[in-house]
């Protein structure tokens, strides 16, 4: 058992690599206390109590929806650390992972010292990790979820247009516009035009004057 490092909650309905993953977290010594949940209920149930620095979640999981338990990690643990182990991830799966706020993932053909390296790389190193590759930033694999027209949207917005300035530039209805400023701010993890005019300026999308 760790001391007052960080915590961890393993979610794993199949006992034995539960089991394995909370014992090879708790050989650590810079963990603290490593928790097990047996499935969707358990690891719900546990989110109500004192927040875990670390998450390990299977997202195939018998009694409920794993994506969902994902999304509800994240909002009732914002700080906390989610890294998928699972062995139902593809390309679209690990593109969808990270936009619903995971660190990273780890498919569980990998062998577990892969899972170990992720877990120092995402909670010691402040990196992120995917599919057997860091990556510096979480935008990496956002920017890949942004379309063309979202870029141009966001271009505009940085640049003060209002919405009907926006549709009559782009010869969209100021409905379609709507939509994609609000899939845009989704896919960026921004709630406003000037998170939306941030994110712009640090992509390079847009150069405003001085």
């Amino acid at each position: 058992m760790g001391g007052g490092g960080p915590e961890a909650l393993v979610v794993d309905d199949h006992e034995l690599v539960r089991r394995s993953l909370a014992e090879l977290l708790r050989r650590d010594r810079r963990m603290g206390k490593v928790e097990e949940a047996s499935g969707f209920l358990a690891a719900q149930q546990r989110l109500a109590g004192p927040a875990c620095q670390l998450v390990v979640l299977d997202i195939s999981l018998p009694d409920g929806d794993g994506m969902l338990l994902l999304q509800r990690v994240c909002r009732a643990w914002p700080e906390a650390v989610v890294l998928v182990y699972s062995g139902s991830i593809d390309a679209e799966t690990g593109a969808r992972l990270i936009q619903a706020g995971a660190a990273g993932h780890v498919h569980k053909g990998e062998p577990l010292e892969r899972l170990m390296h992720a877990v120092d790389v995402l909670l010691f190193s402040g990196k992120r990790y995917a599919g057997g590759r860091e990556l510096l930033a979480a935008e990496t694999l956002r920017d890949q979820l942004v379309t063309e027209r979202e870029q141009e949207v966001a271009v505009r917005i940085a640049l003060s247009r209002s919405t009907k300035q926006i549709a009559e530039e782009m010869g969209l209805s100021p409905s379609t516009v709507d939509n994609h400023r609000t899939s845009l701010m989704k896919k960026l993890g921004v709630h406003d035009a000037a998170g939306v005019t941030r994110a712009a300026i640090q992509r390079g999308w847009v150069h405003l004057p001085q």
